[in-house]
């Protein structure tokens, strides 16, 4: 087996600095701790899953620095504190990560996550990383110290766009200034500017690590409890102050600016594609339903419905609850100033199609104008924006495929769905009014 002590193909400086070599691989500093007493030879993959394994020649390391290389390989350049002049051979730090979706970039996720951790704390030794359950558009990681510490990391797969993560920051910075029932997103600061709470990767990504808030994903579970917490974030975002900033996100109602890369011209195209012929008949609706809505949001700009900032993406998936109260609101990411019943409109929308929609939809507008009222203009309003919300998604998800960040599958597989729930929607646009017109002379 190879001796990697004196690694001929790389510089020996101890120095751990990120580096790049010709071409675009790029190194990752990495720094481990290992028990003096542990006897690692013979350790296998299996046994060992998630953490260092080393074949050493003798047993006496305390440290071993070296670089992350694609594969998760690992070159070692300084074994510190140690007799040990050899290294025989190394196996994977964790499980092998596919490579990300980052446009343009080399690096797998897992490379990334060590690059990103290191913009957040000094020392990294033993730390280890899961990838989180969920999340669509970004990178999710639990980061787990040995010392007991765990956070949760995200980096961002946005198309680099920087504001977009500013103006999400400063929102949860001022929220997280108020006295709430439950949690938002606390950031923690970047070592190199205690000011900011996400810094920007060798590929040109954003990231940032939050401290964890305990609970789970509800999903069909507290539905009057979520609605209770939804109009109390309405009523508490409204105290935030962000008109300093330009809003990166659009309003739903221009439907084909859900995503930078999508137009009303190349959204036709790819629907009528041949990427869609396997759900042929669930895209014919969905075009139909579009190009009425089309024509419904020339009306809407006319009504002037009180406009403020959102959320504009909360839903079941961005909710953690405990013992059936909600501990945590997620993902401020799409926040934007749009028709203030948008926000009820897409906090209903998962809720359309399943099996008990109609009781889901009552227990959740009974929390929610706990702390929320509408006017007659905008509950009327609520089923189309209902179905607005959900029909965006389709033009969202067409976006990221012609940008390159999801492939069309992202949204084959999920149109019959959202088919599904846009015909429930139009069916009982009644029933919705008219619970939404008792609860509000409920609460006056």
């Amino acid at each position: 087996m190879k001796d990697f002590s004196k690694p001929t193909s790389f510089s020996s400086d101890p120095t751990l600095s990120t580096r790049t070599l010709p071409g675009t691989l790029s190194l990752t500093p990495l720094r481990l701790l290992l028990p003096r007493s542990r006897h690692l030879r013979g350790t296998t993959t299996k046994q060992m899953k998630g953490h260092a394994i080393f074949y050493l020649t003798t047993f006496s390391f305390l440290e071993i620095r070296g670089f992350l290389l694609p594969q998760n390989r690992l070159i070692i350049t300084r074994n510190a504190y140690s007799t040990c002049t050899t290294v025989a051979a190394t196996a994977a730090t964790c499980p092998s990560s596919p490579s990300n979706s980052f446009i343009g970039s080399t690096l797998t996720d897992m490379q990334l996550a060590f690059e990103a951790v290191g913009k957040f704390f000094d020392r990294i030794e033993g730390v280890q990383f899961e990838q989180t359950s969920g999340g669509v558009n970004n990178v999710g990681m639990y980061v787990r110290f040995l010392d007991g510490r765990h956070y949760v990391m995200r980096i961002y797969n946005n198309g680099f766009d920087h504001a977009r993560v500013h103006y999400e920051h400063t929102i949860l910075q001022q929220l997280n200034k108020q006295v709430l029932s439950f949690q938002v997103p606390k950031a923690l600061p970047t070592r190199a500017d205690p000011s900011k709470t996400y810094a920007v990767l060798s590929n040109g990504a954003d990231a940032c690590i939050f401290e964890t808030i305990p609970g789970n994903l509800p999903k069909l579970t507290c539905v009057r409890e979520i609605g209770r917490a939804s109009g109390e974030l309405l009523e508490a975002i409204q105290n935030v102050d962000v008109s300093h900033l330009a809003c990166p996100t659009a309003p739903y109602s221009h439907f084909y600016e859900v995503h930078h890369a999508v137009s009303r011209e190349l959204f036709y195209r790819e629907m009528n594609g041949a990427d869609f012929d396997p759900i042929r008949e669930s895209a014919i609706k969905a075009v139909a339903y579009i190009e009425d809505m089309e024509k419904k949001l020339e009306l809407f700009e006319a009504r002037n419905l009180p406009k403020c900032l959102l959320h504009a993406d909360l839903h079941y998936d961005n909710v953690l609850v405990e013992n059936g109260k909600v501990t945590g609101l997620l993902d401020f990411e799409f926040a934007a100033v749009d028709y203030r019943a948008m926000e009820l409109a897409v906090c209903l929308s998962k809720y359309a199609g399943e099996p008990k929609a109609k009781k889901y939809f009552d227990d959740f507008i009974e929390g929610y104008m706990i702390h929320a009222n509408l006017t007659d203009e905008e509950i009327e309003a609520v089923p189309t924006l209902v179905n607005l919300r959900i029909l965006s998604n389709i033009a969202y998800f067409v976006g990221r495929k012609i940008a390159g960040e999801d492939d069309i599958s992202c949204i084959t597989t999920r149109l019959e769905n959202y088919m599904t729930r846009v015909e429930w929607v139009y069916k009982n646009a009644e029933l919705i009014v008219k619970k939404l017109k008792y609860e509000v002379k409920r609460h006056v």
